[in-house]
């Protein structure tokens, strides 16, 4: 491309997004980022990308080209799969807000019910249809997985998506995201599985449009920064600065972007941002089921690594420590030490495994079902329990973390019938392929739909059940630290006696253990039994 005198290298994407989008008759302005700001040059990047967030709150309109229209064509109306489904998308759209606006339930569109009735078929039947072809060649474009882009849909005033030669309004997507992420229905719950990094990008967008103001800059940003993980960008640390330009004014108590820096310090700046910030540890939960590299502390959230297991993070539901026990921590200066107050409670003793790929996220039925196996396997381990409850019933509370479909807590008993279905599947001896239907049966679904499936089941020392990180092993610590509302894991490192600041530890990840989930393991304050703990 011939710029300011020279020429300049561009992607094939942007040549192509350029032609396409250029007036024939007339000059156009268009602002293009991999085009405005050399990417080549820290320096000028780490001035330029702190205004980027203005440029896009100016903007009359985004343009979003997702790339040529697809190459398979529908048998009926010959027309290419992405055009089909831009097609259908701008119709549903518009059925979803006149049901909105007589006041209807949109969950109750033909058009959108009958998206989700196709999506669910693929998932559980393998049963495809042009239709959903066509919505999968769209929502599975590189361009929802950039992680630049989120702040395109999240700042402008409208934006306008363009695929060969059809276009729709971004809204038009939004009003479809606004149905299926809060529909709970079990082919809501399918077809939603298949939305990959499209999912990820509209939490996101969402986050920024709707939830700032209700639940706070920081948790807002903590949220977003998770849902990035899932995301992509050439340079690690741009799942941190791609972000801040979303946050206004808040961004002023933040890291600045400064591409010297190495990502790992960044990353622990951040993790320690966010403890200082948001109340009851959570953002320890976000470093659950990661493999850190050898240079990030083992608590520091890898805001650039998608985890590789999915983590239960629930917010507000427990308080493992005391309700006016408050986070209590040091760290130190080059973030590479976190020294943390609790208490040590228990320790896992038995922590028999399925293969990992048993626990893998995103959920896989075929794969999910060997790890569901072996948890069932633990519970019948279990002849009475401590809370005298039947050893049943804390199997199946333990495997969903006491948590429902309706995010209440404790889960409704009505879960019972449901999960006897699914443990009598899981264990009848029959062949994976056999197994599966049933789990998504309507006999089995209400609790398949929300079983935890990335953590296995452990029984402790003192006898408790508790549903730990993938990564823990037998033998590790679980503590409560104070301030902290879930238990964690940690994991004594070889090598490193006890010191004045107390003990060298692994961070390993927060977990569930039924029967201290809402305070019995520390009724009353820390007091001279809290411990330090030094995380490494």
């Amino acid at each position: 491309m011939f710029c300011e005198g020279k020429y300049i290298k561009v992607s094939k994407n942007c040549k192509d997004a350029l032609q396409k989008l250029r007036y024939r008759d007339r000059e156009r302005f268009l602002w293009v980022d991999a085009i405005a700001i050399n990417q080549q040059d820290n320096e000028e990047k780490s001035h330029q990308v702190a205004f980027m967030g203005k440029i896009y709150k100016s903007a009359d309109r985004a343009l979003i080209w997702l790339g040529e229209a697809s190459s398979l064509r529908d048998p009926y109306f010959n027309l290419p799969l992405s055009d089909l489904f831009f097609d259908y998308v701008q119709h549903m759209a518009a059925e979803i807000r006149d049901c909105k606006d007589t006041k209807k339930d949109p969950k109750t569109s033909p058009l959108y019910t009958n998206l989700l009735a196709q999506g669910a078929a693929l998932v559980s039947r393998q049963e495809s249809s042009p239709l959903i072809q066509g919505f999968l060649e769209v929502v599975r474009r590189p361009w929802w997985e950039r992680v630049w882009v989120v702040q395109e849909a999240a700042l402008v005033k409208t934006a306008t998506i363009f695929c060969g030669g059809r276009q729709i309004e971004h809204s038009d997507i939004s009003d479809f995201w606004s149905v299926i992420r809060n529909d709970m229905s079990h082919n809501s719950g399918l077809t939603y599985s298949l939305l990959d990094g499209f999912k990820h990008h509209m939490d996101a967008v969402t986050l920024v449009r709707e939830r700032i103001d209700t639940i706070g800059h920081a948790k807002a940003l903590a949220k977003v920064l998770d849902k990035c993980r899932r995301l992509q960008s050439t340079d690690r640390r741009d799942r941190v600065y791609a972000m801040l330009g979303m946050f206004g004014d808040f961004q002023k108590d933040l890291p600045q972007p400064n591409y010297q820096s190495r990502s790992q310090g960044l990353f622990a700046e951040m993790t320690v941002k966010f403890l200082t910030l948001l109340d009851g540890l959570q953002i320890l939960g976000n470093a659950t089921n990661v493999n850190t590299t050898d240079d990030l502390p083992s608590w520091a959230v890898d805001f650039a690594r998608r985890p590789k297991f999915h983590c239960a993070v629930i917010d507000h539901v427990y308080q493992t420590s005391p309700r006016d026990s408050l986070p209590c921590f040091k760290v130190c200066k080059d973030f590479k030490e976190l020294k943390i107050a609790g208490r040590h409670i228990d320790r896992i003793k038995t922590l028999p495994k399925a293969p990992l790929e048993g626990y893998h996220n995103p959920y896989i039925p075929l794969k999910a079902l060997l790890g569901y196996q072996q948890s069932c396997k633990v519970g019948q381990m279990l002849e009475s329990y401590h809370t005298g409850e039947d050893p049943v019933d804390v199997l199946w509370r333990t495997m969903c973390w006491d948590v429902d479909g309706e995010y209440s807590c404790p889960a409704s008993s009505s879960l019972r019938r449901p999960f006897e279905n699914f443990r009598n599947s899981l264990l009848s001896g029959k062949s994976a392929e056999e197994i599966e239907p049933e789990l998504l049966s309507d006999e089995a679904h209400d609790f398949n739909d929300i079983c935890v499936h990335s953590m296995p089941l452990c029984i402790t020392e003192k006898g408790f059940l508790g549903s730990v990180p993938w990564s823990a092993e037998e033998g590790d610590d679980i503590v409560v630290f104070s301030g902290g509302e879930l238990p964690f894991v940690i994991r004594r490192r070889e090598g490193e006696g006890e010191g004045e600041d107390g003990e060298g530890y692994r961070f390993i990840g927060s977990c569930y253990v039924h029967g201290i989930m809402h305070g019995e393991a520390v009724p009353q304050s820390f007091g001279e039994d809290m411990e330090w703990f030094c995380l490494r």
